[in-house]
C-alpha cells in the first residue's frame, strides 16, 4: 500500500491573515523544489488561491487551463466525485479549484445529513481520503468562518 500523503491545513477564523499565501507557497515549495506529487483543494470561496495558481500555470506554459473552471470543489461536494475536479498547474502541482457557492457548504451538509453530525463533519474527509493514496502532499486553504457552521 502507498504511503498517505502530508496533509496541511491552513485556517483561521479572520481573514487577510495569510491563508491563501501560505498554502500557495507551501505547495509551490513541495511540488517544485522538493519534487513532491501534490494537491491543493481550494476551500475560500473569493478563490485567491486558485487564481494565483491559474496564473502559475501560465508561467510555467500551460495553456490548457480553462477561462472558468467547470468543475470545483462544489461539483466535487455535491457529486461526490472529487477526482474530475482536478486540474494540472504544473507537473506535480495539481488544484481543486474553488467556487463561490462553497460558501453555503455548512447549509448543504445539514441539509444532507439531518441531524447526524458525524456525517456532517465527516463528509469531506471521506471525499479526499482516496486522494492521499495518490499524492504526497495535499494542502488546504480553509475558508474564513463567518457563517454559521454546523
Amino acid at each position: 500500500m502507498p504511503n498517505k500523503a502530508e496533509t496541511y491545513v491552513v485556517g483561521n477564523f479572520k481573514g487577510g491573515v495569510g491563508k491563501s499565501t501560505t498554502v500557495q507557497m507551501l505547495s509551490f515549495e513541495s511540488a517544485f523544489r522538493k519534487d513532491r506529487k501534490t494537491l491543493v483543494i481550494d476551500l475560500d470561496p473569493q478563490g485567491n488561491t486558485s487564481d494565483v495558481l491559474s496564473l502559475t500555470a501560465e508561467n510555467f506554459g500551460n495553456d490548457t487551463l480553462p477561462d472558468e473552471f467547470d468543475a470545483t470543489i462544489w461539483e466535487a461536494v455535491r457529486s461526490g466525485d472529487i477526482q474530475s475536479s482536478i486540474y494540472q498547474i504544473m507537473p506535480n502541482l495539481d488544484l481543486i479549484p474553488a467556487n463561490i457557492s462553497f460558501s453555503d457548504f455548512p447549509d448543504y451538509m445539514i441539509e444532507k445529513y439531518p441531524g447526524d453530525k458525524l456525517s456532517q463533519f465527516g463528509y469531506m474527509e471521506e471525499l479526499i481520503e482516496p486522494l492521499k493514496n495518490i499524492y504526497e502532499a495535499v494542502s488546504y486553504t480553509h475558508l474564513d468562518v463567518y457563517k454559521r457552521q454546523f
